[in-house]
């Protein structure tokens, strides 16, 4: 049974991670810098068509909650063993940069797709105040993987061969570890109650519910949306090495919100203000940082700024992390509920974000300079404002936090066909179980028998 608990499947979904996503970040910038293909890979990853792979994190809502987190698991596997064998071919001089890029697009849809079961369950298996660096330690992860590739790339000892067959043996790997993640109603807490789950539903029931939710769901979906337009109008590049392994290392710096999130106050609404409070502050120090650069013309390239301009891709990979982890940490207090966890990360975390890069890109597009000239600075400030505005939304929000998730689940994720089939089982004498959040055990059960 010890095998059912929550610390047990978070240590197989972590090692998932770090088997598929870890090794992937590692190895993947090695075979194509060996390949010549890390420049048009470059390009695709900027542009419009790689921000769209994250609405597959709507599809991931849907299949996490029918199919399981075990089946998406398998899906992000699979994923990164056809991307790898491409990799793989390309290593050997068999595949072009239009197939990698094709195949990297397959890999990212399928790795979205798994990431929104991998992080639904890191946000509803740890007990409450576990939340923010169980997340916290999935990003680490991530990121230091990213930062070690691009170091590595750097340091220009590169394997290609080495990294592409390590690439593939992992992926084949992660399929495996993922056999061991049981069904999410299997898993038992340390108090013996189980974790809840939403009774399943179809495809087409599932995807309806993606869109119910209260005010407070629109509140913290316009933040997700705004954060990512504010950062991504500030039109910082990232031209050389050196820029991305120092974007990706500020992005490890995510560990000390996790801990603020988690440790500190008794209460959960304290803590969030702090959170909220710390990731505004890392946002704004990198808005000013990015004001100044495009002052003198050096949003693109360090030139003699070159201090100033590291500094700002630093905060960017910080703002980044932190809004995540925020964002993440919002959708582990509205619910206890793994299914309803599932939803708002494929929506929320997933799909919201993507569509405030494409927003920003787009105003980007718009005010691109002519004749040589720097862009206009317009979508930098409208950027600032709406996450201001947003901002100051999620204080509402964050108020409304108690310490027993109380807020009213059937209005984030369920129906009123649901709630009346409840209370008509209430009625004929069945056995209700709620949860609430207990000081020491996160869940706790309660009995009420309704005669």
């Amino acid at each position: 049974m010890r095998f059912h608990s929550p610390q047990a499947q978070l240590a197989m979904v972590l090692a998932y991670v770090m088997v598929l996503a870890g090794v992937a970040g590692v190895t993947t910038p090695c075979v194509l810098a060996a390949t010549g293909h890390a420049a048009a890979v470059a390009a695709y990853a900027g542009s419009w068509r790689q921000a769209i792979t994250a609405a597959a994190g709507i599809v991931g809502a849907v299949a996490a909650n029918v199919a399981g987190v075990r089946r998406v698991l398998w899906v992000g596997s699979a994923a990164g063993v056809a991307c790898s064998a491409v990799l793989l071919a390309g290593a050997y001089g068999r595949a072009g940069a239009s197939g990698v890029i094709a195949v990297l697009a397959v890999e990212n849809a399928g790795r979205t797709i798994a990431t929104v079961g991998a992080v639904a369950v890191l946000l509803t298996y740890p007990r409450e105040q576990r939340k923010a660096r169980a997340l916290a330690a999935f990003q680490f992860a991530v990121n230091l993987s990213l930062t070690l590739g691009q170091v590595t790339v750097l340091a220009k000892r590169v394997d290609a061969h080495a990294a592409a067959w390590a690439r593939v043996v992992c992926s084949v790997a992660a399929a495996g570890v993922a056999t061991f993640v049981v069904p999410a109603s299997a898993v038992v807490r340390d108090s013996g109650v189980y974790v809840d789950v939403a009774r399943a539903r179809g495809v087409w029931s599932e995807a309806r519910l993606l869109a119910v939710g209260g005010w407070r769901v629109g509140l913290a979906a316009t933040y997700v949306f705004a954060a990512p337009f504010a950062l991504g109008t500030l039109g910082i590049a990232l031209p050389d090495g050196a820029s991305v392994a120092l974007y990706n290392a500020g992005a490890l710096g995510v560990v000390a919100l996790g801990a603020a999130l988690d440790v500190g106050a008794a209460r959960r609404r304290v803590r969030g203000l702090v959170g909220l409070a710390i990731s505004s502050a890392v946002v704004a120090a990198c808005v000013i940082a990015m004001a100044v650069l495009r002052s003198v013309g050096r949003t693109q390239e360090p030139g003699n700024q070159a201090p100033l301009f590291y500094a700002s891709v630093v905060l960017n990979g910080l703002a980044v992390s932190c809004v995540f982890l925020f964002s993440g940490w919002i959708i582990g207090s509205l619910t206890n509920d793994v299914a309803h966890t599932a939803r708002l990360v494929g929506t929320h975390l997933h799909t919201m974000p993507a569509l405030g890069s494409l927003a920003a890109a787009a105003a980007l597009y718009h005010a691109r300079g002519m004749d040589g000239k720097p862009p206009l600075a317009y979508p930098m400030y409208i950027g600032a404002a709406l996450l201001a505005a947003a901002s100051a939304g999620m204080v509402f929000v964050v108020n409304q936090i108690t310490d027993t998730n109380n807020w009213s689940l059937p209005r984030v994720g369920g129906d009123e066909a649901d709630v009346s089939t409840d209370l008509a089982e209430l009625s004929a004498g069945s056995e209700h179980t709620t949860t609430v959040f207990a000081d020491h055990s996160s869940i706790s059960k309660h009995h009420a028998i309704y005669a």
